[in-house]
């Protein structure tokens, strides 16, 4: 009898390896089964049309239908089952104006939004428009799909509890200092290489980073580390080394040590336990493929 096989999240099209530029966009009018659990490197927009189904992400089942729309950031764990027809926009932080991948920073992306009827309808001729200006090669089509883009989060974002365009350039420098992070906690990765990058000096990095986030910078990098290893260890076939190196740490040892002063549990424990909401394991199926 042949051996089921395992679930592990998969890294798809890995940093940002996009065939067009700094966006890829899909669309399935009938998308049925699911996708398997994975990450990525790039930031994943997704707009339900019609059907129903669920959307997992980071231990979470939220149900689908149509209108619902949502956000994936990266190193978020996802996936989603049912019957759809459903847009995917896969972009990178370049096809966003700087307005917008402030406000994208700060938001909660295990939240799913719904719009009313004629909103949608709205929404979902900008999307077809964007959808044209991706398949066609004219005249500034970047500055239009950037353009359709940000209209199009605009009025995702607009449904969250998101902070104001104020709040949003007094906290731009802490925004992006996290940013930064979630891109590169599996790095090896320091403040003065963090405030570098930023351009910075790593007093001030530390300062402000402890001042607005209510949390050192260290302590935010740990937590980064541990949410991600937690979910790899809750969904991945791997071993507790492994996640510990995936997750950025050097020594198994002291992993473990982290892990158990975060969540009060070991590693190894989060392997033995059943995670009943996550969907049975899926082939990679067409919706992948493409």
């Amino acid at each position: 009898m042949p051996k089921k096989k395992k679930s592990t999240p998969v890294l798809v099209r890995p940093d940002c390896g996009f065939v067009n530029g700094n966006i890829e966009i899909r669309y399935k009018d009938y998308f049925r089964d699911g996708t398997n659990m994975h990450w990525h490197d790039y930031y994943e927009m997704e707009i339900i049309t019609a059907g129903s189904g669920y959307y997992y992400i980071n231990g979470a089942k939220i149900p689908l239908t149509r209108g619902c729309g949502y956000l994936v950031t990266p190193v978020d764990f996802h996936s989603i089952e049912g019957e759809f027809g459903i847009y995917n926009i896969a972009f990178n932080e370049a096809m966003v104006s700087n307005e917008v991948m402030n406000v994208i920073i700060s938001v909660n992306p295990a939240t799913i939004v719904s719009f009313a009827p004629d909103e949608f309808e709205y929404i979902e001729k900008s999307l077809k428009t964007l959808c044209d200006e991706y398949q066609d090669d004219q005249l500034l089509k970047e500055c239009a799909m950037q353009a359709l883009l940000d209209f199009i989060l605009i009025k995702y974002l607009r449904k969250l509890d998101a902070p104001s365009e104020n709040q949003c350039r007094s906290d731009m420098a802490v925004m992006r200092i996290a940013s930064y992070v979630k891109f590169n906690f599996k790095n090896k990765l320091t403040l003065s290489q963090v405030a570098e990058a930023v351009h910075l000096t790593p007093n001030y990095v530390g300062e402000i980073f402890a001042k607005k986030m209510g949390i050192s910078f260290n302590s935010y990098l740990m937590q980064t580390r541990l949410n991600y290893a937690k979910n790899l260890l809750m969904r991945g076939n791997c071993t507790v080394e492994e996640a510990a190196l995936s997750s950025g740490f050097a020594s198994q040892t002291y992993f473990s040590d982290c892990f158990r002063k975060q969540f009060g549990y070991t590693p190894a424990s989060v392997k033995k336990k059943a995670f009943r909401y996550m969907p049975p394991d899926i082939e990679v199926d067409e919706y992948e493929k493409t």
